[in-house]
């Protein structure tokens, strides 16, 4: 991108650190996700299924 547009802007200093921002927070956030699904797993998957009847 020409370096006059970017000077010109008053988003582009935000959005470029978007990319950045986004990656730092799905790394922080992706241990909470995990141990959320490794418990629904286990909770899944230590009960047999009911047969209907």
């Amino acid at each position: 991108m020409n370096e006059k547009i970017k000077l010109a802007s008053f988003t582009y200093p935000t959005l470029e650190g978007i990319p950045a921002t986004s990656k730092t927070l799905i790394l922080d956030l992706k241990p909470i996700f995990q141990r959320y699904w490794d418990l629904i797993q286990d909770s899944v998957g230590d009960h047999p299924t009911p047969t209907p009847g």
